[in-house]
């Protein structure tokens, strides 16, 4: 049986700093940002907010 684990990674936008890697209608849809790859792995969830809405949401497809 095989088990898999992720969370999820919640970030403020006003702090949080990336790099768009792609972008489609002026919307990113790739993001590069650090991370501690000892804490972190693929598949976990990434989520950025700005008070109460969210303005990025995603999946870490690789580190």
């Amino acid at each position: 049986m095989e088990v898999a684990f992720c969370q999820t990674l919640s970030f403020n936008a006003d702090t949080f700093e990336y790099e768009v890697v792609s972008q489609d209608n002026g919307n990113a849809t790739i993001i590069k940002f650090p991370v501690d790859e000892k804490k972190v792995s693929p598949g976990d969830v990434v989520v950025v907010v700005s008070g109460e809405d969210i303005s990025f949401h995603g999946i870490i497809g690789k580190i």
